[in-house]
C-alpha cells in the first residue's frame, strides 16, 4: 500500500494464498466451501487440478471427483488478489506531527521527524498492531527521500 502524505490512498493491494495439506488419507477427497461473503473486489486464481468456482458459491474441490488431493505434502489451491484505490480497505492509519494520513482501523502508525539543524533529519517510525487477533508480517515502512 502506498499512501499520499494528504491522506488519501495512491496504490492498495492485497494478495493471499491458500495451501492445503492432507494428513489423514480419509479426508482426501474434501471439499471446502468459502464462507459467503462479497467478494466482489477480489480476483481468484485456482491450481489447475481445482474446479473453477461457478456462481456466488465459492467451494475448492478437484476437476475429477475421483482424484484425491496428496497426502502429506502441501498443494497450493488458491491465490486471491485485490487492488484498490478505495481508502475503506486500508487497514493502517498514521500521523505525523502535521498530517493526518487516514482512518485508523487495525494498526496505528506514528512517524516522528526530528530536524537536526545540519539539513538533515532523523526519522522514527513506531507501529502498533491495535487488533491482537492479526498478525503482520512482512510490514515493509519506507519513507520517500526526494
Amino acid at each position: 500500500m502506498s499512501l499520499l502524505r494528504d491522506g488519501g490512498v495512491q496504490a492498495f493491494e492485497l494478495k493471499g494464498d491458500l495451501d492445503l495439506r492432507i494428513t489423514d488419507p480419509a479426508l482426501s477427497k474434501l471439499r471446502l466451501t468459502l464462507s459467503p461473503k462479497d467478494y466482489a473486489d477480489l480476483q481468484f486464481k485456482q491450481h489447475p487440478n481445482v474446479a473453477k468456482f461457478s456462481g456466488a458459491e465459492k467451494v475448492i474441490a478437484l476437476k475429477d471427483a475421483s482424484r484425491s488431493f496428496p497426502v502429506g505434502q502441501g498443494l497450493g489451491v488458491l491465490r486471491w488478489r485485490m487492488t484498490s484505490k478505495d481508502e475503506s480497505h486500508v487497514p493502517l492509519s498514521g500521523e505525523s506531527k502535521r498530517d493526518r494520513v487516514c482512518t485508523a482501523k487495525l494498526t496505528q502508525v506514528t512517524v516522528w521527524p526530528q530536524p537536526r539543524g545540519d539539513g538533515s533529519s532523523d526519522v522514527a517510525v513506531e507501529y502498533e498492531l491495535e487488533a491482537q487477533h492479526l498478525t503482520l508480517r512482512n510490514v515493509v515502512i519506507s519513507i520517500p527521500i526526494p
